[in-house]
């Protein structure tokens, strides 16, 4: 982190709890905005993969099976 910005974040944390609070909103709120180009992609990724689950050349997963391979 440079200079400026750890002055910037030195200042934030020396605010008040409230004041913080409406900081971190507004840093999450910038960070939440729509791809469009992105958004594009993703949906047809999607439609492509409903095609094929439709079609049968696509299998299914359930989440239980999905969710035990990350809890190994």
């Amino acid at each position: 982190m440079n200079a400026h910005n750890r002055r910037l974040v030195d200042e934030v944390l020396s605010l008040p709890a409230r004041e913080k609070a409406e900081v971190v909103d507004k840093l999450l709120d910038s960070l939440d905005q729509s791809d469009k180009q992105l958004d594009m992609e993703w949906r047809k990724e999607v439609d492509d993969r409903l095609k094929g689950y439709r079609k049968g050349s696509v299998e299914a997963v359930p989440l239980s099976e999905v969710l035990a391979k990350y809890r190994k």
